[in-house]
């Protein structure tokens, strides 16, 4: 499985590359569709961020009841025991519970950047192809000389 931060820092380059390209644009229409799709994006993220202080505690809960019965444990019940075995238990529990909840944020953060990238190269591209138009085929130059034939061929042997 890939890295996510591998994946999140891919994710950064490529939209900061596409946004540096999106300024460039020279139709308006192009560059106004260019500013709403970051700032729909933008307003997305600060959604998710404030989603992600505001739901923390719930957020941690879950993963850590989840975690919990994986060990075959009811985290209600642990968190409250004071034995040597449920406190090392739940501190564990508490620190796995913790990464999990903060990896499932940059993965979303990171799915929001990428569909943005998407929208802003499809954008970027229908730009390109729209202002430069079909592409002249150019056709194959004709040898004439029989000796740039031969050198076209390949190396021969010599005796």
């Amino acid at each position: 499985m890939e890295s996510l931060t591998k994946r999140e820092l891919v994710a950064d380059q490529v939209l900061m590359t596409l946004r540096k390209e999106a300024g460039a644009l020279t139709r308006r229409a192009d560059w106004e569709k260019a500013v709403e799709i970051e700032g729909r994006y933008q307003k997305e993220r600060r959604k998710t961020e404030r989603g992600y202080h505001r739901d923390y505690d719930k957020r941690f809960e879950m993963a850590a009841a989840q975690l919990a019965k994986g060990f075959g444990e009811d985290w209600s019940k642990l968190k409250r025991g004071r034995d040597q075995r449920s406190v090392r238990r739940t501190r564990h529990i508490t620190v796995k519970a913790k990464i999990v909840v903060e990896h499932d944020h940059r993965r979303r953060m990171t799915v929001l950047k990428e569909r943005e990238a998407t929208e802003l190269d499809d954008l970027i591209q229908s730009a390109r192809d729209r202002d430069n138009g079909p592409q002249p085929t150019q056709a194959p130059k004709r040898i004439t000389d029989q000796r740039d034939a031969q050198n076209r061929l390949g190396p021969t042997r010599y005796r």
